[in-house]
């Protein structure tokens, strides 16, 4: 189950229906369609950022229940990304978006841990797709 939003003060979930999204690319516009379509479905867009260094700090301090990963940021090796991610926060749903796909790197993705992979550009469709198979 994705995180929720979570009140660190009180210690209880806010709203368990509204999970808390991450989004790290560096693509405007996918960026854009990416977080307005998940706004207009209740989920509560934590951050969108451009850079590496940005999306590990937020990761470690914030409970985020699917964070949208850009393998096109630069610096960014996705698969060694996915896999320490995964191994330190378990909870946390990965979807890897990639401009430059190969079937063996999609494969890649989800037998690493993946939750999902989206090809850019990005559409409403396959961010639907990909949000519901993640519980």
């Amino acid at each position: 189950m994705a995180i929720q939003e979570f009140d660190f003060s009180t210690g209880k979930t806010i709203n368990p229906e509204r999970r808390q999204v991450m989004i790290a690319t560096a693509d405007e516009v996918d960026g854009a369609l990416l977080l307005d379509f998940l706004r207009q479905r209740s989920y509560k867009v934590l951050d969108k950022v451009s850079g590496l260094r940005e999306m590990l700090a937020l990761v470690g301090k914030h409970k985020i229940g699917i964070l949208f990963m850009d393998a096109d940021l630069p610096g960014l090796e996705a698969l060694e990304m996915l896999t320490m991610l995964r191994g330190k926060f378990a909870e946390l749903n990965i979807v890897v978006m990639s401009a430059e796909v190969t079937k063996e790197f999609a494969t890649e993705v989800m037998t690493k841990g993946g939750a999902g992979f989206l090809v850019k550009p990005l559409t409403q469709d396959t961010i639907q797709n990909v949000l519901s198979r993640i519980k």
